[in-house]
């Protein structure tokens, strides 16, 4: 009996592996997790109107398309979408025309299955993250991706240790690979980091 509880832990363990493997590629000391990117461009019409100014997932939305392709990558769902997601964020009170709280952004992974933790400018934590097969959202402030406020979503560790990123706001910047001391120094808040699932 022991012999088959031991046969039986020991095919969910490798099934689970395979499960892991199978969401990250891995290209000779570099980790892809391969996530198609999705930009807010795409998502134009306006999904409320605060102080008179139409809002649209174009104009706020790259927390919501962030938290939409770590959600689509970790789960295989393609819904709720970025509209979606952040309709809800206003529907709920955590988009009032500011930008997106680390607690709305957590809460839309939350609310789809995909754990979210957020964390300071480690790094090594935000490596092994990738390598793990989970994708992390950066809140990134003035400097390369943004003048003021911007999330994007960090896929890929290259050979020589440079990040690859899907940027919403950016079809240029998306898949290009950038010094995770460069994303580190522009990182925005204390906790700027989203570890995803």
């Amino acid at each position: 009996m022991r012999r088959k509880i031991w046969a039986a832990v020991a095919v969910v363990v490798l099934l689970s592996l395979v499960s892991l493997l199978a969401r990250v590629r891995i290209r000779e000391g570099a980790y892809d997790l391969a996530i198609e990117p999705a930009f807010q461009g795409d998502y134009r019409e306006a999904v409320c109107v605060i102080g008179g100014k139409p809002r649209t997932v174009r104009s706020s939305g790259c927390g919501a398309v962030c938290a939409f392709m770590a959600i689509r990558h970790l789960t295989g769902a393609d819904e709720p979408d970025p509209q979606t997601l952040f309709f809800d964020a206003y529907e709920s009170g955590a988009y009032t025309g500011n930008g997106l709280s680390h607690e709305a952004v957590s809460r839309m992974l939350c609310e789809n299955g995909v754990a979210a933790k957020w964390i300071g400018r480690s790094g090594w934590r935000i490596l092994n993250a990738i390598r793990a097969g989970k994708p992390v959202i950066a809140h990134m402030g003035p400097g390369t991706f943004t003048d003021n406020g911007h999330y994007i979503l960090l896929t890929a560790v290259t050979e020589e240790g440079l990040v690859e990123v899907n940027d919403p706001g950016s079809r240029a910047r998306t898949g290009q690979a950038y010094a995770l001391d460069l994303i580190m120094q522009e990182a925005k808040t204390n906790r700027p980091f989203c570890v995803c699932g």
